[in-house]
């Protein structure tokens, strides 16, 4: 039972513990939170609400044991309406700690430090990596937070990549290896050009005998743009080996990459759950940097970068397009060409899957 306990010395009962709003931020903050749980047992932790932990059981693996509630998951935005209502939501569970654990540019934070300054005054404690420049320095999020941590005198240990690993049991199949590729995201400016998807299906379907799973994400947009793709690929390319999974279960479609022997997608969410799940990938970085958000993992992955995305004006200090959340359509997402998602495919598991030679044209 939560119960109270000190956190670099200061006494706190309940803690709330802030993200960014993506399903890829979540996976990849779980094991820093069961880590908290473990490190401060008697402390209760309120998290952000999101789908992550109502839809997929994922809290309960990572054994969030003192989870006491989630939070509106636009607070995390710290907009002026929604401050009294963090405030009270705060007073009113006896909430003394707040870590801050998004990454943001400081210089769009404004509404953040706002809200920092009453809940000092206030004597609630605050950490955020924006304290000690944290924030603007090009590393992975992971160690952003692990040197916010560090700070404080806290030791984060070094997680193990592959920590979903096992949690979901592959479906043992004889009949051929099955690459997925998930073509769920919410933001269109992160999906990949469909002619390439569709001609990358075909040269696949056309050099291989593997099989090929297409994911859609679980909103009617991402089905949509799945079903096209997938629709467009089966009259070009008729096998028995291209399926088309689609539900509205988080957790089926979770369970359906899982079991697959490959991942190549442009969806950090999956991104950072394949890599938890110990699967090899392509990651199609179209309008976000990798240098910040790629997982570690111990199973192979090959990054394959938007080089317009990073050369961008909208890019900011955080790796996320400024506009991404409008729909961006400057054509970041046009590259990375199919040409180098080819090579890195070859080069990845050439031998093992493919039958007929392949050489690159440059």
């Amino acid at each position: 039972m939560a119960s109270g306990q000190n956190i670099a010395g200061l006494y706190h009962e309940n803690a709330m513990i802030i993200s960014n709003g993506g399903m890829g931020s979540v996976i990849l903050l779980m094991p820093v939170m069961s880590f908290l749980e473990r490190k401060f047992p008697k402390i209760g932790y309120f998290y952000q609400g999101h789908p992550v932990f109502q839809e997929t059981g994922l809290d309960s693996i990572c054994n969030l044991r003192n989870t006491k509630g989630y939070y509106n998951p636009n607070w995390r935005k710290f907009l002026p309406a929604d401050v009294p209502d963090i405030f009270e939501f705060i007073k009113s569970r006896n909430i003394t700690f707040v870590c801050d654990l998004r990454l943001r540019d400081p210089k769009d934070d404004e509404h953040f430090f706002h809200f920092r300054e009453l809940a000092t005054k206030k004597g609630i404690e605050c950490w955020s990596l924006h304290d000690y420049g944290i924030s603007t320095e090009m590393t992975r999020i992971y160690e952003k937070i692990t040197k916010l941590f560090s700070m404080h005198g806290i030791s984060l240990p070094q997680v193990s990549p592959a920590w979903l690993r096992g949690v979901y049991n592959p479906v043992q199949d004889d009949f051929k290896k099955t690459i997925s590729i998930w073509l769920g995201t919410s933001c269109s400016c992160k999906r990949w050009d469909e002619q390439n998807w569709i001609d990358l299906i075909g040269w696949i379907l056309n050099n291989t005998q593997n099989r090929i799973q297409i994911i859609s994400g679980k909103s009617e947009s991402e089905i949509e743009y799945a079903s096209y793709i997938y629709t467009l690929a089966s009259q070009d390319y008729q096998s028995n080996r291209l399926e088309f999974v689609h539900q509205k279960s988080l957790s089926y479609l979770l369970t359906m990459v899982a079991q697959s022997d490959f991942v190549i997608t442009h969806d950090t969410f999956v991104t950072h759950f394949a890599a938890a799940s110990a699967i090899p990938q392509i990651i199609l970085y179209c309008s976000s940097d990798s240098r910040i958000w790629q997982p570690t993992t111990y199973s192979p992955i090959s990054v394959v970068q938007s080089k317009y995305a990073l050369d961008c004006s909208q890019m900011q200090i955080n790796g996320i397009c400024k506009l991404q959340s409008k729909n961006c359509d400057l054509g970041c997402c046009k590259e990375p060409t199919l040409q180098k998602v080819k090579d890195a495919l070859v080069l990845m598991i050439g031998d093992m899957i493919f039958e007929k030679v392949y050489v690159s044209s440059g």
